[in-house]
């Protein structure tokens, strides 16, 4: 990920922060699957190799956790006051807990 990208010579990138493959796919831009050629295309333009199948899980997780996230904002306070006023989302609970697992084993590997 880059914040600042310079044109003289040649392209510079400044202020950059390696991030795994997957957070890139949960986290990055616009996310189109090409299928027959076996990859993902990020925002346009960034590439990365993936199964079909994989990454139209991901794109599913994706949508799931863009989801749940524009929900928590709009409740505020991260869902706090729907956790007090009614109890516990288990779908949600399921569709965080896969994110962070899938996370932490990007990581490690």
């Amino acid at each position: 990920v880059f914040h600042e990208k310079v044109q003289t010579s040649r392209a510079w990138l400044r202020t950059v922060s390696c991030v795994s493959p997957m957070a890139l796919l949960l986290f990055g831009g616009e996310m189109q699957v090409l299928h027959d050629a076996g990859e993902v295309l990020v925002d346009g333009w960034l590439r990365a190799r993936a199964p079909a199948q994989t990454a139209v899980l991901c794109k599913q997780l994706r949508a799931l956790l863009d989801g749940e996230l524009q929900r928590r904002i709009e409740a505020g306070r991260g869902g706090e006051e729907q956790r007090q006023a009614g109890g516990k989302d288990a779908r949600a609970d399921d569709v965080m807990a896969t994110v962070a697992k899938v996370l932490a084993d990007d990581i490690t590997k």
